[in-house]
């Protein structure tokens, strides 16, 4: 999946402006900010990108922390543009927050105004590796 969220999210066309982040880079930032008390304003700082990839969201933590910086990306973020890459059906997200109400809002949110591409076959880099 991350293959394809590289090649949908770079690089972005003039003058859109995105980011790209794995979901335990996003996560480990947003923790620090909240840490720190700044978690409103990190997630305003992420408003200036037009759109943006989160990649690998299943391999987020179910820690109360992780998943909660993670819920209120979404929530903050639900109106914006954004791409999600995931290894794991809407079924099983049950696995990446720690609250039942979180997994159903978070999903509610993604899937409102959003386009859900399944990719079917053989892993790309599986495919493609010398082993």
């Amino acid at each position: 999946m991350g293959y394809y969220a590289e090649t949908l999210g770079l690089p972005p066309p003039e003058p859109l402006s995105g980011r790209f982040y794995t979901v335990t880079e996003l996560t480990q930032h947003l923790q620090s900010a909240k840490q720190t008390l700044k978690l409103n304003e990190e997630l305003l700082k992420l408003d200036r990108c037009r759109f943006m990839v989160i990649d690998n969201i299943g391999y987020a933590n179910r820690g109360q922390q992780e998943s909660s910086v993670l819920f209120e990306l979404i929530a903050h973020r639900h109106e914006q543009a954004s791409i999600i890459t995931a290894n794991q059906a809407f079924s099983e997200w049950h696995n990446i927050f720690s609250d039942k109400n979180m997994t159903v809002a978070s999903v509610d949110w993604l899937i409102h105004h959003g386009n859900i591409i399944e990719l079917e076959g053989e892993n790309y880099r599986k495919k493609n590796s010398s082993t």
